[in-house]
Formats: structure tokens, sequence, C-alpha cells
């Protein structure tokens, strides 16, 4: 491949979340093709493409809680951001800018890898539409497929060959639409003029043909990665979501009288149900349905919500943690008193967004943010809000130079919400708004890290593959039964499935 089709190269570590994407209006001089784009993370983050407005917003997937941007088209010089997929087990972020018929290539910390013009001598491209692109799942192997009316592409990083998927295929195509392509690189193709999806091979050999008789004209594709491989897609002309078995089969549908223009959909590596995502009435949501497509929740009016910090703590650690910024390294642990945690007042406050000052003559403390200010006395324990006066209870002290108050204090007395399990203790703001929920500690995960290393270390999750794992976890908990009881079991499987390799299944 000629390097001139690569704009920039970059190195970076990958890594990945659940996303939005949207492309500013004064960045977009063209009608774009693609209105929507969906993708997840195994690290609870979903990412959501909307052409209109051009950035990415973040959201995590077990609260509903709106992280904030993480790209937008301005941030790195792109004409539009009309589609978004992303390795969900971990790996690159890949973006379709359509104005520039480029595909750009992003690690989770915002680091350029490559970008490839499609109007490049490689592939020259030069009609005025692209429709959609689809990252392959395995993260060792960054390769892009995209869609374009006539014509399939498979885009491959620095020093490899791209290339046009054969003209056999094409000439059975009218204009192609979403694609995915899995783990194992099996690639998935909307052909809504025919009412199916075809399956190809990564550069394009035809492996089979699906859905006429069910589908009307579906828009968009995605596989579990589990051994299920069901495969599920999204279909303007019915209005709904149809769901298919790795061997065709018509199995169910889902959305009906919930979903009214489904145009994006991309299953959920840790639960293998599914997203669905419309752009209605001018506003964009996001559906949620397990597995077996029962629904479980919306995200509506997604364009409204309130960016929100995320940081939590657990007793006895040194660490604060930010779900989208820097951690926080803590001078006193949070302590549990009585279900009341102690929390150094600083690193929480800062962490979220707000600005402390520190009064050493008077011992007051000043905490602002934009258009609100409140105070607080140590020596007699009272808070001055704008219309009262509040007592905190247990009273703040001073330690190891820092302030420690009450995990009740940001309630009472700050735009947060806080939540507590025995041992963690969660802190969100803005405050949750109805429709989201708060965190919960991944218990799976503590128990994996504080039982599975008594005999030896134990391995990285994603050193295996997901559905080894329940195996292996049965074997270890029936060695000693009082060490890893029945319950801890689950948890234990349930966190390494989420986290495990797909498989390799054919």
């Amino acid at each position: 491949m000629s390097s001139r089709n690569f704009k920039t190269t970059g190195p970076a570590m990958l890594a990945l979340s659940f996303l939005v994407l949207f492309a500013s209006p004064d960045s977009i001089a063209f009608e774009p093709t693609n209105q929507l784009g969906l993708g997840t993370s195994k690290y609870k983050d979903l990412y959501v493409a909307v052409a209109s407005v051009g950035k990415v917003m973040h959201l995590d997937t077990e609260t509903g809680i709106y992280l904030g941007d993480f790209i937008s088209s301005k941030n790195i010089g792109a004409g539009s951001i009309t589609d978004v997929s992303v390795c969900s087990c971990g790996g690159a972020i890949a973006m379709l800018d359509e104005a520039e018929k480029t595909v750009r290539l992003y690690d989770y910390d915002r680091n350029k890898l490559w970008n490839y013009d499609l109007k490049g001598p490689e592939l020259f491209y030069d009609k005025q539409s692209v429709n959609a692109i689809a990252l392959c799942q395995d993260s060792d192997y960054e390769h892009v497929i995209a869609t374009a009316p006539g014509k399939i592409f498979h885009i491959s990083p620095p020093g490899q060959s791209s290339k046009v998927f054969p003209k056999e295929i094409l000439s059975t195509l009218g204009n192609p639409a979403g694609a995915y392509m899995d783990f194992i690189k099996q690639v998935f193709i909307c052909d809504p003029d025919n009412s199916r999806i075809i399956k190809t091979t990564e550069y394009g050999n035809l492996t089979g043909s699906f859905g006429q008789g069910v589908l009307s004209s579906p828009v968009d594709v995605s596989t579990t990665e589990d051994n299920d491989r069901r495969i599920w897609v999204a279909d303007s002309g019915t209005k709904k979501v149809h769901v298919f078995s790795e061997n065709f089969a018509h199995l169910f549908d889902c959305g009906d009288g919930i979903v009214k223009n489904p145009s994006s959909v991309i299953c959920d590596y840790l639960d293998s149900g599914c997203y669905v995502g419309e752009v209605t009435d001018g506003k964009v949501n996001i559906h949620k349905f397990d597995k077996n497509g029962v629904y479980l929740f919306s995200i509506k009016d997604l364009m409204s919500l309130p960016a929100q910090k995320l940081s939590y703590t657990k007793t006895g650690s040194y660490v604060l943690y930010n779900r989208s910024g820097e951690n926080i390294k803590l001078s006193t642990p949070a302590k549990n008193t009585s279900g009341i945690f102690m929390v150094e007042l600083r690193a929480v406050c800062e962490s979220l967004g707000f600005e402390v000052l520190w009064a050493p003559k008077t011992r007051t403390v000043t905490i602002r943010k934009p258009g609100s200010s409140i105070k607080l006395n140590i020596d007699n324990a009272t808070v001055e809000l704008p219309d009262k006066r509040i007592l905190l209870d247990p009273k703040p002290t001073i330690l190891k130079s820092r302030i420690i108050v009450p995990s009740t204090f940001f309630d009472m007395a700050l735009d947060i919400s806080s939540s507590s399990t025995q041992d963690t203790i969660f802190f969100i703001s803005p405050k949750l708004i109805p429709g989201q929920t708060p965190p919960k500690p991944d218990i799976g995960k503590d128990l994996f890290e504080a039982k599975c290393n008594r005999c030896h270390q134990a391995p990285s999750p994603d050193t295996k593959e997901r559905d080894i794992w329940p195996e292996i976890v049965k074997r270890m908990a029936s060695k000693d039964p009082s060490w890893i009881t029945s319950v801890d079991s689950d948890r234990i499987s349930h966190y390494l499935w989420g986290q495990g390799k797909p498989g390799k299944k054919p």
C-alpha cells in the first residue's frame, strides 16, 4: 500500500469503552448518508455516532450516566463524523469522516493511530457517499470494512494493502448499508435493496446470505461474540430488530412498539444483549434488549443529558478512581463508620469539577462551581448554604493536612449524588436524574482478585477464551468450597466471561 493514502501514523496503546458520536452542524457542507452509529466495550462504555452534531458522547452502560464528550470533528480536524465502530473486547475506535472520505482510527486515550484516505491512489474513490464502517473485533487486527454505493472496501493498517471486494460480489448488491466484522474476521453486510444480509470472508468471498422473507430494509447488523453468535439486524422497513442464529435461522424479533425508526444496532460484549439506536422527531434514543429480546430500558433524548462525572473509592484504598478522568492519590483512605463514609473533601470535590479554597485563619472551606458557592466551618461543623445552615454529624476533622468529611455532606450541600456498599462509595455530579441508576461495585472482579491468587498468581482475564472460564472457576472452587463458595463461583465466572477473549468457534 502506498503510504500516501495514510495522512498520519501514530503509536498507541489500545483500550476501549460505550461512546456517542456526532458531527457539528457548521462543519458539514453535505447531507450525511448515515445519521447514527453505535459502539460498545467490555469496560461498560457506550459510544453513539450522530452525524448531525459531530462529536463523540461517552456513556456508562451500567448507570446511563453521560460521561462527557469523547471527541469531536473539530478536535481531530475532521470534516464530519458519520459512523463509529469499536473493537468491543479491547482495541481501537474507528470513525468515518464522510465529508473527507477518510477513515480515522484512535485509541481510547484519544491518540491517533492512523487515517486512511479513500480518495488516495490505492482505492481512488471519488464519489459523494460512504455509508458505513466496521472495525474488526480482533484487537490484534486493525482492519476496517467500509461500504459505499456499489463498493465494499477492505481497509488495512499502514504497510498493508487495502482492496475492493470482488466484482462478482458487488454486482449482486444494490447500495450496501451497515456492516460488522467479528472476532474471527467474518463480515456481515446489509443489502437493503435485496432485503437480505450477505456474509463474506474478510476480503469478500461470499459464504452465505439470509433474511429474505423476513427482512424489508436492513440498515445495520451486529453479532454476539459468544458461542451462540446470534446475528441482530436493525430494519428500517419493518421498524423492528430481527435476530438470527449463526446458521441463519430466524429466531425472534424485538422492538415492536418501542423502536420507531431503527438505524443502528450493536451487541453488548458483556451480556450478549443489544443496543438499538434511532433518531425520532430530532431526538436520539437508545434502547436496550437482553440476549433473548426482552426490553430492558431506554436512554431517551440523549442530547439533553447533562455531562456528569463519576468517582469512587474503597475502604482501605489510597486511590480515588475517576471514571472519566485522572485517578487521584489519597493521603487517608475512606473509612466506613456505621454506614457513613469519612472521605477526603478536596479529592472528591476536585474530581467532580468543584474548586476548593481553604482559609486557615477562620478554618473555613469554600467550595465553588459556576453559579454556586458554599462554606464549611471545620470547628463548629456548620455548612452555610444560600438559603439555610446545616450541621454535619459526624463532625469534619483534619487528618494529615486533609479535611475529612462524612459522605452525607455531599448529598446535603452540593449537587452530588452518593451511593455506597459495605466497602465502596460512589460520587456522581451533577446528581443522578430519573432513569439513571446508582453504580455498583464489580463483586466478581473483587472476588477474583482476592480469592484466585491463593495457589498461584491468577492470569489476566483476557488471556483465555471467555467460554473456558466457567469450567476453570468450577475446578478451582472444588478444591476448597469453603474458600470459594458456589455464590462466589457464579460471580467470578460472570466477571471472567465478560472480560475473556471471544471464542474462535467457526
